[in-house]
């Protein structure tokens, strides 16, 4: 499972994120007023095997309010899929 902590600001624009190749999510709008974290977003599931993968963040446009075309990436986190069977889904 992959998600993202982003940035939003009256400064940033849109993008677009893929993982080998594949996108996640719809384009995502980066547009704010004022400075304010994102929250974290779940981007998509993937299976990954071991070895190098390609991240890819792009910027594909623009909000009409938007007066740049930045974005604050903060992070991303991979999370094993395993590990949530493990867990009991219904704890006592």
């Amino acid at each position: 499972m992959c998600s993202s902590d982003l940035t939003r600001a009256k400064n940033f624009g849109r993008i677009r994120v893929s993982l080998d190749g594949g996108d996640f999510d719809p384009v995502i709008d980066l547009c704010a007023f004022g400075v304010v974290p994102s929250g974290p977003r779940f981007l998509g599931q993937r299976a990954l095997r071991a070895g190098s993968h390609r991240l890819r963040i792009s910027l594909v446009g623009r909000n009409p309010e938007a007066v740049a075309m930045d974005f604050g990436f903060d992070a991303l986190d991979l999370i094993p899929l395993r590990s949530r069977a493990q867990e009991n889904p219904f704890p006592k």
